[in-house]
């Protein structure tokens, strides 16, 4: 009788070990499928708090530019997250080879977006002066350089200012948008 027992004990024992095991399996499996539907939705949350709605807004003119042969050379911009900044905004540099009819291009591509352009006045002369300079209500600022040394506001922190030079037919187009303080949402 006392073999029996033992044997029973011992049965109950691999079976509770067992149970153990799957509780802690199962249990595993919950925590990590749980931590990682709070990480997918913690990341959701951060990356529309923190989003460019202005890059949405320079796509258009990043196609315009891509149809004619542009090659993008660098962005910047800005969420307007502050506290630095609460104005979103962003900027595309563009190289355009044979560059003939870019302002009539740019002009369409603007007034498809809404923005009605006029010729910009400069309070005093930038360096390098670009040879079209047009705005819409300081929402959208486009520029551009004929023949001249210009330089790059990237957000590549190492190729910020560097200077690019565009000469002959091509052109360097740099296209701004601004959107109106994150403050006013």
């Amino acid at each position: 009788m006392g073999e029996q027992q033992g044997h029973v004990r011992e049965q109950n024992s691999k079976r509770t070990r067992a149970l153990i095991i799957w509780s802690v399996i199962v249990a595993s499996v919950l925590v990590i499928g749980a931590g990682t539907v709070l990480v997918v939705t913690v990341s959701g949350w951060l990356h529309a708090a923190f989003s460019n709605p202005a890059d949405a807004q320079i796509q258009p003119f990043n196609a315009a530019l891509d149809e004619l042969g542009g090659r993008k050379l660098c962005t910047n911009g800005d969420g307007g997250n502050g506290p630095d900044n609460l104005i979103p905004w962003s900027t595309v540099y563009y190289l355009v080879p044979h560059a003939g009819g870019i302002s009539d291009s740019l002009r369409q591509t603007a007034v498809a977006e809404g923005y009605s352009l006029k010729p910009m006045a400069f309070e005093s002369d930038p360096s390098p002066v670009p040879d079209e300079a047009l705005n819409a209500d300081d929402r959208l600022q486009i520029y551009v350089y004929r023949d001249a040394d210009v330089p790059l506001y990237c957000s590549d922190i190492v190729r910020y200012g560097e200077t690019r030079q565009v000469s002959g037919e091509d052109v360097i187009v740099e296209v701004s948008v601004e959107l109106p303080s994150r403050l006013l949402d």
